[in-house]
């Protein structure tokens, strides 16, 4: 019954009921720094997904400000033109191949990556095959 109750209220619920009292509340306990003000003065941002491909397969992922679709592009990107599969599994060759394509992504969502509301993150670029050909 809660949670038909819940739905009904949509997001009023979450940003300014009882679970923004429950989130805040624990913020509080730990040391957080999210107030009921900041909670009730969130809006929703809807975005495109980030869209690219590996090997012949559609990845269709989460936009920042989640790291995770551009990340994960972004290193498929680097992976596709490599002779990963002739290196063997578990080798230490492939090991330190995808050991360098994660070293560079994630140096790459450190400098780039943040809230698109925030800063300008250059998702073409970052998941461009062209971009990611000279890995």
């Amino acid at each position: 019954m809660e949670l038909k109750k819940k739905k009904r209220r949509g997001s009023i619920c979450f940003l300014q009921g009882d679970i923004a009292k429950k989130i805040v509340s624990e913020m509080e306990r730990g040391g957080g720094l999210i107030s009921m003000e900041d909670l009730s003065a969130y809006k929703v941002s809807l975005r495109e997904p980030v869209i690219g491909t590996f090997k012949g397969y559609k990845i269709v992922s989460m936009p920042p400000s989640s790291s995770g679709g551009v990340h994960i592009i972004q290193m498929l990107n680097m992976l596709e033109e490599t002779s990963i599969k002739e290196m063997g599994f578990g080798s230490s060759d492939s090991i330190h191949l995808l050991s360098e394509i994660m070293k560079k992504a994630y140096a790459d969502r450190s400098k780039f990556l943040g809230d698109m509301d925030f800063v300008d993150v250059p998702v073409n670029a970052l998941t461009s095959k062209v971009m990611q050909s000279s890995f």
